[in-house]
């Protein structure tokens, strides 16, 4: 993520991706935590990658514009990095 800004109750924050998209995440994510979708998951997550090459789960979260499959698309069609 690039960047993160409070704007509900505490229990979730604004993001927006280096792509530039924007969407809601959990209030223990951080700049520079990962949004990813695990093969044959419903929703997106972020995730933190630990120093020690493992990466820890911080929760859901909504990304507007790859909600509704397009993240597997853009993967498909090699749009997409990882």
């Amino acid at each position: 993520m690039q960047g993160l800004l409070d704007v509900t109750q505490g229990s979730h924050r604004l993001l927006d991706t280096t792509k530039g998209y924007l969407g809601i995440a959990p209030a223990a994510a951080e700049v520079g935590d990962r949004v990813c979708i695990f093969l044959g998951g419903r929703v997106l997550y972020v995730i933190i990658s630990r120093e020690n090459g493992h990466y820890e789960f911080t929760g859901e979260c909504y990304v507007h514009g790859v909600m509704d499959g397009e993240a597997v698309k853009n993967c498909d069609s090699g749009r997409t990095k990882e």
